[in-house]
């Protein structure tokens, strides 16, 4: 029986690694309190993110001037550690840019590690914003 060249067994582990980058920005689910699971209005971006080149970013129009904000950092990614908030205020700042709103308030933020695939945690941040007008 003959031995798998080095190689061959180096270009294998190649092709799971990119597997797993690829697959390492996914929709979120929603499962936060006072998140919706219907994802019918949920707006993912995980790449192209001038500002946020490590994670992917889904919002979900709450109504009554209210969208939840998940942020997911990409699993193998350099940097990035702490940089959820940031990420998470940019957002909602671009929205109300967008919306034509004056500012918002953040009703609720939390983050923590998702750590469904073995081995390897992932970043994971949720919040609400609501936004407002200026009068």
């Amino acid at each position: 029986m003959r031995s798998v060249p080095k190689w061959l067994r180096l270009l294998r582990a190649g092709a799971v690694v990119v597997g797993v980058l690829v697959s390492g920005c996914q929709s979120m689910n929603g499962t936060s309190p006072g998140q919706p699971s219907n994802e019918a209005f949920a707006l993912p971006a995980c790449f192209g993110l001038d500002f946020a080149p490590n994670w992917c970013v889904e919002q979900t129009d709450l109504g009554t001037n209210r969208v939840a904000i998940s942020l997911k950092r990409k699993r193998f990614a350099s940097g990035g550690d702490g940089e959820a908030m940031q990420v998470f205020q940019r957002q909602a700042d671009q929205l109300a840019r967008e919306r034509g709103f004056g500012g918002y308030e953040i009703l609720a933020f939390t983050e923590g590690v998702d750590s469904s695939f073995p081995i390897i945690g992932q970043r994971v941040s949720q919040g609400v914003v609501l936004f407002w007008r200026v009068r």
